[in-house]
């Protein structure tokens, strides 16, 4: 996938992992805004218009924006190294408030699944973390 397209991607994700458990909490918010401003995630994007707007699409309906994100994710053609990049940053965002809500654990799962990286590949660089393994590979 382009390098854009991946960015957005991946900001449209972090944005569907703080909403999908009901509430976008303030840690979360800063959490992002922390990574727009000290990586190249996010670099050249106009994070906080995107925020805005994914706000104004989540208050619509939550449940049709997570569903779209996984099958984006599924549609793409990601390389390797960006579906790693993805997980990392979903995992930055799951534990940016500290509390694993249910919802948040079965969307990095969803998205896990929809993946083409092995197994051993994410435990070699997240460690052993269950909601990574794939329910495909076992």
């Amino acid at each position: 996938m382009k390098e854009n397209e991946f960015k957005e991607m991946l900001f449209d994700a972090s944005c569907v992992m703080m909403a999908c458990d009901g509430s976008i909490d303030k840690s979360e918010i800063s959490k992002l805004k922390e990574l727009a401003k000290t990586s190249t995630y996010f670099k050249n994007l106009n994070s906080d218009s995107r925020l805005q707007k994914f706000k104004d699409k989540v208050d619509i309906d939550l449940n049709k924006t997570v569903e779209e994100m996984i099958k984006q994710i599924k549609d793409s053609l990601l390389e390797p190294m960006q579906e790693l990049i993805l997980l990392e940053v979903l995992l930055i965002m799951v534990y940016a408030d500290v509390k694993i809500h249910p919802n948040e654990i079965e969307f990095i799962q969803a998205i896990r699944d929809s993946l083409d990286i092995d197994d051993t590949t994410i435990t070699n660089r997240f460690g052993e973390i269950d909601v990574l393994i794939s329910k495909n590979e076992m």
